[in-house]
């Protein structure tokens, strides 16, 4: 046999076990996935659906919330997933916290060690 013949075998092995991969692997995890975003039940059975406004205002989208959606914060987190939009409130950051003193210039400078050293 030639090298060709044998670069033609080996691609066309190549072909058939990917192909038999995609049929036999991919394909009905596809479905399975497929068959839970199509489902008419919510992904979650507590969750309940609430329905807001979308207004556009100088370019941009308000959305306004409804009642019993209100969230206790002034800036949120938005997150895109399979063409859903996730909103979630913005945790704080140490500015959030004025009251707060700043820790003194010594603070934990002498301090016990916490990991004992395994060498020893």
């Amino acid at each position: 046999m030639s090298v060709g013949l044998y670069f033609l075998l080996a691609t066309s092995c190549m072909i058939l076990t990917g192909y038999l991969s995609f049929l036999f692997i991919v394909k009905p995890r596809m479905r399975k996935i497929y068959a839970r975003i199509d489902s008419e039940e919510p992904p979650e059975t507590d969750t309940e659906f609430f329905t807001g406004e979308l207004y556009r205002v100088e370019g941009r989208q308000v959305l306004i919330i409804p009642e019993g959606c209100e969230l206790s914060v002034s800036s949120i987190k938005i997150r895109r997933h399979s063409g859903a939009l996730i909103i979630y409130p913005k945790g704080k950051t140490w500015a959030d916290y004025p009251e707060l003193q700043a820790a003194d210039a010594d603070f934990l400078i002498e301090r016990p060690d916490v990991i004992a050293d395994r060498d020893k």
